[in-house]
């Protein structure tokens, strides 16, 4: 999920990709023709835009009653964006998302005002509203800004009349503690869960506070208003591709290289397209013990996904209310952070193998559904302190993230690549879908034929794979780390290393083994080791083994080798080999 086709900063591919695409033709169908049915005017309207390369992941399903096409995703937010795309064309995207700012803004520090000083509020609002990636969200075509901004307002309305956790509330605005407010953040919490199904945990506190207080009227009165909502909106999916599910259906995924229905007589919806229907029973499978509870490490310290890297301000909030000496276990505040915590579980669970987002985010863009809830734990009388250490974080793993939005949707990867996120581990669990995915040289590569393994390169730090030679180089004075995925468990890597014209010492590594070697120049020799405990990858099932490889030595071939027209700085030539467990012994 990338903002490739926007034209800002220089970035500019001229293709909508994967849901960017989907919400924005879908966006443009409801601004230009009140509908959410694909006709060929929708893909002309995108090229005459100026995306020569269409909308690349668009989705749409095909209504069995009728035999018309209509867009296959979650519609509200193109909904709510048309009108203003309807007068500011795409931009009207942005002064939407420039309005959820305000709005989020507004309410943090109203909440936040009720418990700390007015200078304190402004630290934390602007803190957490800016000082994670979901600011980078800000700048997608895509829900993600949309849905936090949601939960943060839906939350705000219910608990401002409580106040942050702790101290004797502040006055307060009055017309925001009556009891119209809970019926408001029903309704926004209805709104999100059509959005994003697993949000129906975080409406949960509130419902369950007032049946607490013996408020059951309210309870009862709040669930019925979500539950309508949720009902409507679903139903016009089902009037539209003849489903209840947006993602379900006679539904396909189209893309510039396998063409889209209508371009031409010839391309209809069954002669291109990829199939791409997720069915309910897909959702909800237990992974394997071991592979979850590595995700409840991952999604609090993992590489590319990690609340810690990506969105401390919410550990730090959670940090805060567990500290706090006035914190209640009988509160509405518990109440929130412990389903907080639960969504977290419900989506490893529901989205197997992805819970971060699919191969073009950055961060989970699934989390960004929790994170604006987690505001609302900060303790009233905080001291700035923690919004300073947040600021910290931000520089040291945020900075280069956020400041170059465009640069960083288009290659998602690429900050992982490199300290300090290298000192933190790959999410295992969720190869497929991790950014590096989005360069094809990177994931899946056969290094052989036939391919006894498949390797997967997780940083910059070689050549990929060197056509005949049957190995890869790693980069002079750096040390790389990649994955081998086998389909039958290893009992051994052997890693053949080639040195150039330079003494070289070069270290591997794999699980608790260390080897350093020295190597004489044209030298080649092999370091074998015993395959350590492998991850087992629910695709398949295949069996995951990670290997770092390091050079300290570094040579330009031009510069020592006569003739030669390769200035790369190589270190050592890399070509593993394995052998598999015999199933008899």
């Amino acid at each position: 999920m990338d903002v490739t086709g926007q034209k800002t900063d220089g970035v500019s591919t001229g293709v909508l990709w994967s849901d960017e695409a989907a919400y924005h033709v879908m966006a443009h169908s409801l601004a230009y023709d009140g509908d959410l049915q694909y006709e060929r005017h929708d893909l002309e309207r995108i090229y005459a835009a100026g995306y020569p390369g269409g909308p690349t992941g668009m989705f749409l399903a095909r209504n069995p009653t009728d035999g018309q096409l209509y867009f296959s995703k979650a519609w509200v937010y193109s909904a709510v964006a048309a009108p203003l795309i309807r007068v500011f064309g795409d931009n009207g995207f942005f002064i939407l998302h420039a309005l959820l700012l305000a709005a989020m803004l507004a309410a943090g520090f109203a909440y936040a005002r009720r418990g700390n000083t007015d200078a304190i509020a402004s630290l934390y609002t602007v803190t957490y509203v800016l000082g994670s990636v979901v600011t980078l969200y800000f700048f997608w075509m895509t829900p993600e800004w949309f849905n936090c901004t949601l939960i943060f307002l839906a939350t705000f309305l219910w608990l401002y009349k409580e106040g942050p956790p702790g101290t004797p509330a502040r006055s307060t605005i009055n017309w925001l503690n009556d009891g119209w407010t809970d019926y408001a953040a029903a309704a926004m919490y209805g709104v999100a869960i059509f959005s994003k199904p697993p949000n129906g945990l975080l409406i949960l506190p509130l419902l369950l506070w007032h049946f607490w207080n013996r408020r059951f009227v309210r309870a009862i009165g709040c669930a019925a208003l979500a539950g309508g909502i949720i009902l409507g909106m679903f139903s016009i999916t089902h009037v539209t591709i003849g489903d209840w599910n947006y993602q379900g259906g006679d539904r396909k995924q189209f893309n510039a290289v396998a063409s889209y229905p209508f371009l031409t007589d010839m391309h209809t919806f069954d002669s291109v397209g990829i199939s791409m229907t997720t069915n309910l029973e897909d959702f909800g499978v237990v992974p394997p013990a071991d592979g979850l509870l590595r995700d409840m490490v991952y999604i609090w310290i993992g590489r590319n996904g990690g609340m810690l890297l990506y969105m401390f301000p919410a550990v730090l909030a959670l940090f805060l209310f567990a500290a706090a000496p006035e914190r209640r276990a009988r509160s509405p505040h518990t109440f929130l952070a412990v389903f907080c915590l639960l969504e977290f579980l419900a989506i490893v669970l529901v989205v197997r193998g992805n819970w971060i987002g699919g191969g073009g985010t950055v961060g989970s863009r699934y989390f960004a559904n929790v994170y604006p809830a987690l505001f609302f734990l900060i303790p009233a009388a905080t001291r700035p302190l923690g919004a300073v250490v947040s600021w910290v974080v931000w520089g040291a793993f945020l900075a280069q993230v956020v400041l170059s939005p465009f640069s960083t949707s288009v290659r998602p990867a690429a900050h992982t690549t490199s300290m300090p996120y290298t000192a933190f581990p790959t999410e295992m669990t969720i190869l497929h879908n991790l950014p590096f995915n989005t360069n094809p040289s990177a994931r899946k590569v056969a290094l052989v034929e036939p391919a006894p393994f498949w390797v997967y390169f997780l940083d910059n730090s070689t050549y990929m794979r060197e056509g005949q030679l049957g190995g890869f180089w790693v980069k002079g004075g750096e040390e790389t780390e990649f994955i081998i995925r086998s389909e039958s468990p290893l009992a051994t890597i052997s890693i053949e290393l080639g040195n150039r014209s330079a003494r070289n010492t070069v270290n591997v590594r794999h699980g608790s083994q260390s080897r350093t070697i020295e190597i004489e120049p044209h030298e080649r020799t092999t370091v074998t080791l015993d395959a350590d405990e492998p991850h087992r990858y629910i695709d398949g099932p295949t069996w995951l083994y990670r290997i770092s490889v390091a050079s300290e030595a570094a040579t330009i071939p031009a510069f020592d080798t006569p003739g030669a027209n390769d200035y790369r700085n190589l270190g050592v030539l890399v070509r593993p080999t394995v052998t598999t467990i015999d199933p008899a012994s």
